[in-house]
Formats: C-alpha cells, structure tokens, sequence
C-alpha cells in the first residue's frame, strides 16, 4: 500500500467512527425524555449544527453533498424528536369534541413531518443533468411563444 491508500483508510476509518459516534448521541437525543427546557435547549443546539453544515455545505466544494447530508438527518432528527415529544406529552383532552381536534391536529402535524422527511430524502440525493442550450437547434422548430399583458 502506498501513502495515499494508507492515508485515505486512516480517513475513512475515522469518519467511520466520527458518525457511530454522532448517531449514538442522535439516538440519545431523540429517545432521551425531556422537559420543555431540555427539549428547547436541545433544539436549539440542533439548529445551531444544522446551521452550520447548511453554510459549509453552501462554500465547500469537497464535502458540499456530506454537509448537505448531515444538515437534513439532523433536520429529520429534530422533526421526530417534536413529534415525539408531542405525541407521548402533550396530546390531553377532557371530552369527545376536544379529543377529535387533538387527533386531527396531531395527524396533519405527522403529515407536516412525513412531507420534511420525503423532501430531505429528495434533497439528498438531487439529480444532476447536463445543461441544455438552444444554439444547435433550428429555430423554425422550436415553438413560439405569445404572451399577451392585460391591463
């Protein structure tokens, strides 16, 4: 092997164990009970790392798809730890109309997370297509356009 190869498994190895260890926090911070405090506090620094990566992702080339990647899991993580924290805490009623109106407010809530989680997926792994230009193109066969301005 010679010193890249070498270098790069070193790397690897460590990225490797850089996220086990983050995904064993994530798993505590979102199975963790908590306060309200805790749960904001949490949050908060939540948002502060997504910050960051959704910044670095914006600037860095070289690792521009893994802080993407990394600012849309702690996205995801913070929107089940809400709905956790939603569900097992806050959802208390006192009679039958009230208990239909928590229910269907929790629903669209979980209908809220599942379209973040589709759209994180859909953001994490965007597609790449070649850019097209019209110069080649015969002109008597593209389509005309008119747009009328009413005023």
């Amino acid at each position: 092997m010679d010193y890249s190869q070498t270098h790069r498994h070193h790397y690897t190895s460590k990225l490797i164990v850089v996220l086990l260890v983050a995904s064993l926090f994530l798993g505590a911070l979102l199975l963790a009970p908590m306060d309200a405090l805790g749960q904001l506090l949490s949050s908060i620094v939540v948002l502060i790392f997504v910050s960051l990566c959704s910044k670095e992702a914006r600037h860095t080339q070289k690792y521009q798809h893994l802080f993407r990647v990394v600012a849309l899991v702690l996205a995801i993580a913070l929107s089940v730890r809400y709905l956790l924290w939603r569900g097992l805490y806050t959802l208390t009623y006192s009679d039958v109309l009230s208990m239909i109106a928590v229910w269907l407010l929790f629903a669209a809530e979980i209908y809220a997370g599942i379209t973040s989680v589709l759209g994180a997926i859909v953001n994490a792994f965007p597609l790449s297509r070649p850019l097209l230009s019209l110069e080649g193109m015969n002109k008597s066969t593209l389509p005309s356009v008119d747009v009328m301005i009413p005023s």
